[in-house]
């Protein structure tokens, strides 16, 4: 019963996720950081939504933060990706701390 519950739910993700995949058919690192801020960017929601574990405020946080740092990837700007990714590697390590 409680899988026909969140049968929306589920056809909704699977919509949503099935839009970012056809568009993305060659796969570059566009797409791939598009599929990921995505992701990010639902889990934040949903955590934000329902605060089901200790802590929730900062994973939101943190995770805000991340998809800070893939838009601005995103933006096309070759010359600050090194920046970007030197950011996101001391941003994942603080995450983990």
């Amino acid at each position: 019963m409680k899988g026909l519950r969140r049968l929306p739910w589920r056809i909704a993700r699977m919509w949503s996720m099935m839009q970012l995949y056809w568009g993305g058919c060659d796969f570059d690192w566009y797409y791939i950081i598009e599929l990921m801020d995505h992701q990010i960017r639902r889990t934040r929601l949903h955590v934000a939504k329902h605060q089901g574990h200790e802590g929730w405020e900062r994973d939101v946080r943190n995770m805000k933060k991340t998809e800070t740092l893939l838009k601005a990837s995103m933006d096309g700007n070759d010359d600050d990706w090194d920046e970007l990714l030197m950011m996101l590697r001391c941003h994942m390590r603080q995450w983990w701390d």
